[in-house]
């Protein structure tokens, strides 16, 4: 085989593989309500470690005080963060935009996964 075809099957090889990879992320690019599940989570998780630090009982009653408002307050967390967050669907991956009273997070979603910038 002469160079220019073995470069040229090279090349072929490259563009199959960029295209399944772009497949695999454009059907792996998680939707917004799986954002906003995830934000729910976070809020959860940064609470505890928050608000948790104190002894080993008044620590277990703090992580159980903020698992029942994250359940029970859960709609009015789902409401506040899809009102403050802006999506940004770029097919393969998604840009988060939530606007917190004190600060503003950017995430990533891509491969069924968050990443916070």
């Amino acid at each position: 085989m002469s160079g220019a075809v073995v470069t040229s099957m090279k090349l072929q090889g490259i563009l199959i593989g960029a295209v399944v990879l772009a497949v695999v992320m454009a059907v792996s690019n998680p939707p917004q309500d799986r954002y906003t599940e995830h934000m729910i989570l976070q809020f959860a998780d940064r609470s505890k470690e928050t608000f948790c630090q104190s002894d080993r009982a008044t620590q277990q009653q703090c992580q159980f005080a903020i698992a029942m408002l994250a359940s029970q307050g859960k709609p009015l967390l789902r409401a506040f963060i899809e009102n403050s967050t802006r999506h940004q669907n770029f097919v393969i991956f998604s840009v988060y935009t939530t606007d917190l009273p004190n600060q503003k997070l950017t995430t990533i979603a891509a491969f069924g996964n968050f990443f916070r910038l």
